[in-house]
């Protein structure tokens, strides 16, 4: 689900120009920006990939603490 959220950003990138994709793909900072520039059209990407980087983070620190 997380990669699905990118590619999601990935693909909102391809719509407005090929140099944010390029950017987003290689430049992690670059997809930030490009989150807040455009947040009308990216915040539901954006809180996908959250919601699914909470749950692999609450998965992996429940597994450790049950041992």
């Amino acid at each position: 689900m997380y990669l699905s959220g990118a590619v999601w950003v990935l693909i909102l990138a391809l719509q407005k120009s090929f140099w944010w994709v390029l950017g987003c793909f290689f430049l992690p900072p670059v997809a930030f920006l490009f989150i807040l520039f455009y947040w009308p059209s990216t915040k539901f990407p954006l809180v996908f990939k959250l919601c699914r980087s909470a749950l692999i983070i609450g998965g992996v620190l429940g597994i450790r603490f049950l041992r």
